[in-house]
């Protein structure tokens, strides 16, 4: 019997989603984990200003990082294009964590699918991404993504996992200006961003989110059934990541959200093609806070 790709993509979250609520074992022992892969914790900087909600928002070139179900609303101004999306390149301000990403996503114009790649130093541990996110044909307002992580081959840890992600967007009937709201749902698996801690586990994140001409808001749950089975690791949720964004003239973007209840914000210094965002993160004692600095290349070929 054939099913489509995107049923399929949605049965196998929804069934995934019911299979990680139940979390650890009765005898509260984590389940085994199958795979790992290195926690991504930054996607850029415009994401993390707005308080890293963005798995119901096209979130730049960290799309494919985020949720690769946004890989298809790449960039949706560009017309007559071939190819649409853009470069990205971030790191971190504090020596402790090291963090580099490289990537780029890009959207194939008319045929409703998008890919990314990318690369993460995290100065004790490498890894490399690939993702492909298509439009569902039957109803264009869901598409859906696969996310695959691998280290790098000199390092210890090769596991290679999966992520699935779908999105729901549609206009609302406001009248005056379009809005759209938006809901998506991410499946992983994770590990700390050094892959030192003894175990981890499957992990679902849910969010929601309304765009404007302007602006940007996003509310996402990180870990949603606190799955992830590893006492004190940062990536154990549940955790609420919300925030938005506003564009103040054609050149500046501010944005300011929470993320597990501490402050974060950011600007975007953007000229034609070229934006150069900064984020910030108050973390938790004993560390101060995350800066994090982005450049971003938008293409249109």
């Amino acid at each position: 019997m054939y099913m489509h790709p995107c049923r399929l993509a949605c049965l196998l979250l929804v069934l995934s989603l019911l299979g990680g609520a139940r979390g650890a074992r009765a005898d509260g022992v984590p389940p085994p984990v199958r795979a790992r892969c290195v926690y991504w914790s930054e996607g850029n900087a415009a994401w993390q200003g707005r308080g890293g909600a963005g798995v119901a928002l096209t979130n730049e070139s960290a799309t494919g990082l985020v949720n690769p179900a946004g890989l298809p609303r790449l960039a949706p101004d560009a017309q007559g294009t071939a190819w649409a999306g853009e470069l990205g390149y971030s790191s971190d301000t504090i020596d402790r964590m090291s963090l580099t990403v490289y990537d780029v996503a890009a959207r194939r114009a008319g045929q409703d699918w998008g890919i990314a790649l990318g690369f993460g130093d995290f100065g004790k541990s490498e890894a490399w991404y690939a993702a492909y996110g298509a439009r569902c044909r039957r109803d264009p307002h869901w598409t859906w993504g696969t996310l695959a992580y691998w280290p790098d081959l000199n390092q210890v840890r090769q596991d290679l996992t999966w992520t699935l992600g779908v999105q729901y967007a549609a206009p609302l009937p406001t009248g005056r200006s379009l809005i759209t709201w938006s809901a998506g749902a991410v499946l992983g698996d994770v590990t700390d961003e050094y892959g030192n801690l003894p175990g981890s586990g499957r992990h679902v994140n849910l969010g929601a989110g309304l765009t404007g001409e302007r602006w940007r808001l996003g509310v996402d749950i990180t870990d949603a059934f606190g799955a992830t089975g590893v006492p004190g690791a940062a990536n154990v949720g549940p955790k609420w990541q919300l925030g938005g964004e506003y564009s103040v003239t054609p050149y500046l973007v501010a944005r300011l959200g929470r993320s597990d209840g501490l402050p974060t914000g950011g600007v975007s210094l953007v000229h034609e093609h070229l934006a150069l965002d900064y984020g910030y993160w108050k973390m938790a004692p004993p560390a101060d806070y995350l800066g994090l600095m982005s450049i971003r290349y938008r293409f249109d070929w």
